[in-house]
């Protein structure tokens, strides 16, 4: 089972900057597909205002498609413990200028989004 939360391999280097690219990741599916292994994909954590977009989200499945992948579970939210929340909330504030305002009013200090 391989993650992947984002088609763009630009916005997956900003959010996981030391992760393989998406589309390395789809390439990977693929070969184990061509070899006969069942490949599926957790498209979790989905992120708010990010990624929850319906063109991302269809061009992952359409993607997965392609690849061979038989099955996606997905996860559309997440979940921030205290020391997670401030950490996320900087980086949205880093990345994303002026996301972390929306979050600020949509979530404030919930744990799960």
């Amino acid at each position: 089972m391989l993650d992947i939360t984002t088609a763009d391999d630009e916005l997956g280097k900003k959010l996981e900057p030391r992760a393989p690219l998406a589309s390395d990741r789809f390439r990977a599916a693929k070969i184990l597909a061509d070899h006969g292994i069942q490949v599926g994909i957790t498209m979790m954590p989905i992120l708010p205002f990010i990624e929850d977009t319906e063109e991302n989200i269809a061009q992952i499945v359409t993607r997965a498609h392609e690849c061979g992948v038989t099955y996606i579970v997905p996860w559309f939210g997440m979940s921030l413990r205290d020391r997670q929340r401030a950490y996320y909330y900087d980086e949205l504030a880093r990345l994303f200028p002026g996301l972390r305002r929306r979050y600020e009013a949509r979530y404030g200090n919930q744990y799960h989004h």
